[in-house]
């Protein structure tokens, strides 16, 4: 969705910025989207990437869902893909910022 505001909050979960009364809500079906600390978030394509690190082996697991989000009647209505590893790092590896880049 275009023009709207996403921010996560590990009590809260994903959440959007009600314009009209000028608050912020939850995005609906996400109660199975486990909640952690430490997230980055991007556009990709359309959806929310949440990216977020776990403690794996011998260092940390980073991994990725893929959120598409659509209006419904209580307001905005994500439907999430299953998380993907998408690779390791070291212990000593801090995720800092996330930024998307498109053309």
């Amino acid at each position: 969705m275009e023009n709207v505001l996403y921010v996560y909050y590990a009590r809260f979960g994903l959440m959007w910025y009600d314009t009209e009364l000028r608050v912020w809500r939850v995005v609906n079906g996400l109660s199975d989207v486990k909640k952690v600390r430490s997230i980055g978030m991007a556009e990709y394509y359309g959806k929310v990437a949440l990216l977020w690190k776990e403690h794996g082996g011998c260092g940390k697991e980073i991994w990725c869902r893929m959120i598409a989000m659509g209006k419904c009647e209580e307001g905005v209505k994500g439907t999430a893909e299953s998380a993907q590893l998408l690779g390791s790092v070291p212990d000593g590896y801090r995720m800092d910022n996330c930024l998307s880049v498109s053309d």
